[in-house]
């Protein structure tokens, strides 16, 4: 009788491991699961973070791109009409523009 108590407590013991196991198993692969997706979730908010600052950078420099035609047709008034001064060409913010007012100033200023 002792020994089939024995090996009774021994099979309970037996399966009460291998039932913690199963469920460390279960524990781990959930972990696991969970970790995957929350590095999905971090890259997707990476890859908004980077699309909205693409969309502020193009937006940017279409802005750019308007401020630049907006200077070249006003200096192109400018020096068209013949008397533009090196102050006028202190008004543009673009060194290229600027430095071309600068010089069709001087060439006209040289007539």
């Amino acid at each position: 009788m002792r020994k089939q108590v024995s090996i009774l407590l021994c099979l309970l013991v037996l399966m009460i491991t291998l039932t913690g196991c199963l469920g460390q198993d279960k524990d781990q692969q959930t972990q696991e699961e969970v970790e995957g997706t929350n590095e999905e979730l971090i890259l997707e908010v990476q890859e908004t973070d980077m699309d909205k600052e693409q969309e502020e950078l193009k937006e940017h420099y279409e802005e750019l791109d308007e401020q630049r035609e907006d200077d070249l047709s006003e200096l192109n008034e400018l020096l068209g009409g013949g008397e533009a001064t090196l102050k006028d060409c202190e008004k543009f913010e673009d060194a290229e523009i600027k430095n071309v007012c600068i010089t069709g100033v001087e060439i006209l200023g040289e007539k």
